[in-house]
């Protein structure tokens, strides 16, 4: 299911349209399919990055916040290209509030914007 998703995203992305439909539509569906515990949100997002092509670990796990931290973007070469942050941070956004309300991301490190790694942390109140 998230190879087909992100080929269309990639697609519609390259053609300009707009993505917010299609990653609202395929987040909200995957967030109904898992439970809403920490650690399977964290392998939920690993998994949909790891699938596609990225190298994506949990770095740290609590009660109220996620740290993930990716070493290879799914994208292939983002330098340059920070929107594709954005992709991410919204679909991790749109299945984290599915899963816990008020859950917030926020990338702090990327590799698009020159960082070494990325990193990914969810608030999840």
């Amino acid at each position: 299911m998230e190879a087909v998703f992100f080929g269309t995203l990639l697609r519609e992305l390259s053609s300009g349209m707009g993505v917010g439909k299609s990653a609202k539509r395929f987040s909200r569906s995957l967030a109904k399919t898992i439970k809403p515990k920490r650690c399977d949100l964290a392998k939920t997002l690993i998994g949909l990055k790891n699938n596609i092509g990225g190298s994506f670990k949990v770095h740290s796990l609590s009660d109220s916040k996620i740290v993930l931290h990716g070493c290879q973007c799914p994208f292939g070469d983002p330098l340059g290209h920070p929107e594709l942050c954005q992709v991410t941070q919204t679909v991790f956004e749109d299945i984290s509030r599915g899963c816990c309300k008020g859950a917030t991301v926020e990338i702090t490190r990327s590799i698009a914007r020159g960082d070494s790694m990325c990193r990914v942390e969810i608030l999840a109140p």
